[in-house]
């Protein structure tokens, strides 16, 4: 964990989103306070970990289909329009005998009832980015890396990653300035790092 802690540090994220990430005991609880004090606003549950510099309210849970799970909470950030930015940290599973389809349709409802406000969708979807499955979310999501990024987009399986499996992905109301797979030995999925600002409401 030593390792992982230094990675997130070197990236020093604002916002920081994670998969898989251990029991949420009051032990990774307070392992996760004491490790990211300068991220005072933290949720952990089931393997999602949320760090962020910026207030959290409004946090719901939900499941994506039986194929997945999200956790969404809304982040308070000035410069933000309506000041709120609404955050969905997704896990969607791996199972070859079942499609993602629904999963990601559901996804994209859930988003379609925030689309006045600024979204961030980021995690682990287990669905290669060009999948037609990921069409609904196209609809209305930006992918950072498409957007504003460069290099390799593969992100597993480590060493070798041949699948762009994890992303994050952004509504119209941010504007997505660069965006990059890392390198890394602490897992066998890339980190995703997207630097954004935000825009204000297009006009017609």
């Amino acid at each position: 964990m030593e390792r992982v802690l230094d990675e997130l540090r070197a990236v020093d994220a604002d916002l920081i989103g994670l998969v898989e990430a251990g029991a949420d005991s009051d032990k990774m609880k307070l392992f996760w306070k004491e490790s990211f004090p300068e991220h005072p606003y933290q949720f952990v549950k089931e393997g999602l970990v949320i760090l962020s510099r910026f207030p959290i309210s409004n946090q719901n849970s939900g499941a994506l289909a039986k194929m997945g799970k999200y956790e969404s909470v809304d982040l308070t950030i000035s410069q933000a329009p309506q000041g709120i930015v609404s955050v969905y940290l997704v896990d969607i599973r791996s199972d070859i005998l079942r499609s993602r389809k629904f999963a990601l349709q559901e996804l994209a409802n859930l988003v379609s009832a925030k689309s006045d406000r600024p979204i961030l969708v980021l995690g682990d979807f287990n669905t290669p980015s060009d999948s037609v499955h990921f069409d609904p979310v196209r609809a209305q999501l930006k992918n950072s890396l498409e957007s504003a990024g460069n290099g390799y987009m593969a992100t597993w399986p480590l060493p070798l990653p041949v699948l762009d499996l994890d992303g994050i992905w952004a509504n119209q109301l941010i504007k997505v300035l660069s965006a990059e797979n890392r390198w890394t030995w602490v897992s066998d999925h890339r980190p995703v790092v997207t630097l954004v600002e935000f825009s204000s409401l297009p006009t017609d």
